[in-house]
């Protein structure tokens, strides 16, 4: 069985738009704009795009079990597609 051409279908190839952090963690400053002395560092955490594809990698494989007929790098490769599709959609409705 021939397997659909998921890149033309989700609009081309792979982008490198992150869509920023997920979750940031920003530490608090103090009155003089110094981070407090134990706190830890900032961390960026995910980005947008892994977040929004490893939801699309929930999705596909609902049912808790890989799609047979699909290997696991393919399935990640649509997850990606699908992440950069919402993250244009994000900001076209912006």
């Amino acid at each position: 069985m021939r397997q659909p051409d998921w890149q033309k279908i989700l609009g081309g190839s792979m982008s490198n738009n992150t869509g920023g952090s997920a979750f940031p963690i920003i530490p608090p400053v103090d009155s003089s704009g110094e981070i407090p002395r134990g706190f830890p560092y900032a961390d960026a955490g995910m980005t947008l795009r892994d977040y929004f594809a490893a939801k699309a990698m929930a999705a596909m494989c609902t049912g808790g079990r890989w799609p047979d007929s699909i290997d696991r790098t393919e399935i990640s490769k649509r997850a990606y597609l699908m992440a950069d599709c919402m993250l244009k959609a994000r900001e076209e409705a912006c």
